[in-house]
């Protein structure tokens, strides 16, 4: 079996709750999705969402539309390594749920798993 290049994305989602953030990620290329929360003490450039970059290396990061300006700076930058910076759309903070998300996910899933036998 082949993958086409569609399936070899890596979607991520992170958002800032007081001092919780939440980070999910899809890897289509082995269609799993991977959660972590941490608690930020809002001291630094919140090093954990560059390391889930680091890791994850995501073409797109999803966040609320609501994000403070560090937060959304930190979900923009460059992790150093890659080429580019993923592209981070912004989504209606009504929408950013843990629901629109994971309908968000499933939708993804069968838009970019063109598998070639």
């Amino acid at each position: 079996m082949r993958f086409s290049l569609h399936t070899l994305r890596v979607y991520m989602a992170c958002i800032l709750q007081g001092h919780r953030i939440g980070v999910e990620y899809y890897d289509s290329s082995i269609r799993q999705l991977n959660e972590l929360e941490v608690w930020e003490d809002m001291t630094s450039d919140f090093p954990m969402i560059d390391l889930v970059k680091y890791q994850a290396k995501p073409l797109v990061i999803y966040t609320s539309t609501k994000s403070e300006e560090p937060f959304l700076a930190a979900s923009e930058r460059s992790d150093r390594t890659s080429e580019e910076a993923p592209t981070v759309k912004l989504v209606k903070s009504s929408l950013f749920s843990y629901e629109q998300a994971w309908h968000r996910n499933e939708k993804t899933e069968d838009t970019h798993c063109n598998f070639s036998y």
